[in-house]
C-alpha cells in the first residue's frame, strides 16, 4: 500500500506531541523530509539557562534554518 505525500504529512502532522515516533520515522531517508518539518513543531531559542531536548541556542536555529529552509 502506498500512501501519497499529502496524507503521510497529514498523519506525521498528528504526531507532534509524540517526537519519538517522529524521530524514529526521521530515520528513513524517504520519510524525511516529510518528517523533518513536524520534528521542529515546537522549538524554543534559548537565550540563557538550561537547555533541554526541545531548545535550541539563537546560533543553532540560525544554523538549522539557513541549511533546511522548508522546515518552518
Amino acid at each position: 500500500m502506498q500512501l501519497s505525500v499529502e496524507i503521510l504529512d497529514r498523519v506525521f502532522g498528528f504526531l507532534v506531541w509524540h517526537r519519538e515516533a517522529l524521530y524514529a520515522c526521521s530515520k528513513d531517508p524517504i520519510l524525511f523530509p516529510i518528517v523533518e518539518r513536524h520534528l521542529y513543531y515546537d522549538v524554543i531559542v534559548q537565550i540563557a539557562g538550561i537547555p533541554n531536548c526541545n531548545t535550541f541556542g539563537s546560533d543553532q536555529l540560525s544554523r538549522l534554518v539557513s541549511e533546511n529552509p522548508c522546515i518552518f
